[in-house]
């Protein structure tokens, strides 16, 4: 490892693969050495030179995931060769992928050991902590990620995250509560709340998650509060309630259906069965207004039929996703579907994913069709040569043009035009005699 040059900053570039709970430990981690007065950046073209620091924050959901990581840890080695390499996140917990044995990589952090990373690595370059308020990093400040939650003990028989981020546990509702203020005085206008398994959250403190929604709800200046995922069992009447009540909390929600196969979702070690989802489903349609759900589609589980996938096909044509997230099943060793009979070739699985895509793809137009006309407020991410790009409270991501002093991080009141496969085309009410690009949602 080079040691930087005293006049001049180090360096350290974090990349991110994976979930929400990552990006928000991948943003503690560069606040971490920004406190040190490191240059933090998440691409290359952040420095002037080469980082002295790369940390690869990983995933292990699927053995694609995994590929990446080695990938991408061996592609900095070779890019970086005086940097020092460190992995961390769900692989680099995992005896099963063992990413030590990666000759460019110089460093294997646990993820109970990233709150002391960047303190550590500062003392190997000598550097103070720099007194005075935490400084601000995330780019135009528009959405930040606030995770509540770690660990999951459901065991789903394809998952190995229980085994990397351990058993749940919340964090205290008052530690969350001073967080997501601080957040609102750095400037986010919207906050995602992130979990391993964010239903669950508060069980451990004698709470619920509702709870804690309707504390965060009262936060002064906050103009949206978003939820990342909830698995289906921890979804039920009062998540709903305090949904259809609260104007702060986003219409949106992400509930992994896995498959639409009872038989398939018994041999997954999924609590819920397919009436089960479509009722709350249907039941979350009625009282949250505007409300779009998307959610995660395994294909080619272990006996998975073709009978099996028409059902989840079924499932995907009644519940109307505004987003399919769908991948093919992976084997995890040491889960208990690595070992399950009745293996789907591989060329099988990838023809049922690229049908379900297709398919899923052509019901989320028809859902943003469905929506044409209205105006609905865009919190804008991004401004460019003219272009806008941001979304809506439920979800869409909405292009339109740019105009009238519309900049990141304001909203825009935007006529949905024209729907694109997962984009909407708009046009600004501020083009028809509308002010108001920097307002509060109704």
């Amino acid at each position: 490892m080079k040691i930087a040059d005293p006049s001049c900053p180090p360096s350290v570039l974090i990349k991110t693969l994976g979930c929400k709970v990552n990006r928000y430990d991948s943003d503690r981690l560069a606040a971490g050495f920004a406190r040190f007065g490191f240059q933090v950046g998440t691409d290359q073209q952040a420095f002037d030179g080469t980082p002295d620091i790369v940390v690869v924050n990983t995933c292990c959901v699927t053995h694609t995931s995994e590929r990446k990581c080695r990938q991408m840890i061996r592609k900095f080695g070779r890019e970086y060769p005086d940097a020092k390499i460190i992995a961390t996140g769900c692989a680099a917990e995992l005896e099963t992928v063992d990413l030590s044995r990666i000759g460019e990589l110089d460093e294997v952090c646990r993820i109970d050991e990233q709150s002391d990373l960047a303190e550590r690595i500062a003392r190997e370059f000598g550097r103070q902590e720099i007194q005075g308020p935490p400084p601000i990093l995330a780019h135009e400040r528009t959405r930040a990620f606030l995770k509540v939650q770690e660990g999951c003990d459901l065991f789903c028989t394809y998952c190995s995250v229980p085994f990397s981020r351990g058993a749940p546990r919340s964090r205290p509702m008052a530690e969350v509560k001073e967080e997501i203020k601080s957040l609102v005085r750095q400037g986010f206008r919207e906050v995602v709340l992130c979990g391993t398994r964010l239903g669950w959250y508060g069980r451990d403190l004698g709470i619920a998650l509702p709870d804690l929604l309707q504390a965060l709800g009262k936060t002064p200046g906050l103009l949206r509060l978003r939820l990342s995922s909830l698995e289906p069992e921890d979804f039920g009447q009062r998540i709903i309630d305090i949904f259809a009540r609260e104007p702060v909390l986003c219409p949106h929600l992400h509930l992994p259906l896995q498959s639409g196969s009872n038989c398939i979702l018994e041999r997954m070690g999924r609590k819920y069965r397919r009436d089960d989802y479509l009722r709350l489903i249907e039941q979350a349609h009625r009282q949250i207004a505007d409300l779009c759900v998307s959610t995660d589609i395994m294909v080619g589980f272990p006996g998975e039929s073709e009978d099996d996938f028409q059902e989840t096909l079924s499932i995907v044509e009644r519940c109307g996703f505004s987003k399919v997230h769908s991948f093919s099943f992976s084997i995890r060793p040491g889960t208990r579907a690595a070992d399950m009979p009745e293996q789907v070739p591989f060329p099988v699985a990838r023809q049922r994913r690229e049908l379900l895509d297709r398919f899923a793809l052509a019901k989320a137009e028809e859902t943003r069709r469905k929506l044409l006309g209205r105006t609905m407020p865009v919190l804008v991410e991004t401004c460019k040569n003219g272009v806008a790009e941001g979304l809506t409270p439920n979800y869409l991501r909405v292009r339109f043009p740019g105009k009238s002093g519309v900049t990141p991080n304001t909203v825009a009141d935007v006529i949905l035009k024209k729907a694109s496969g997962l984009m909407v085309e708009g046009e600004n009410m501020d083009e028809h005699g509308s002010t108001g690009t920097d307002k509060t949602e109704d």
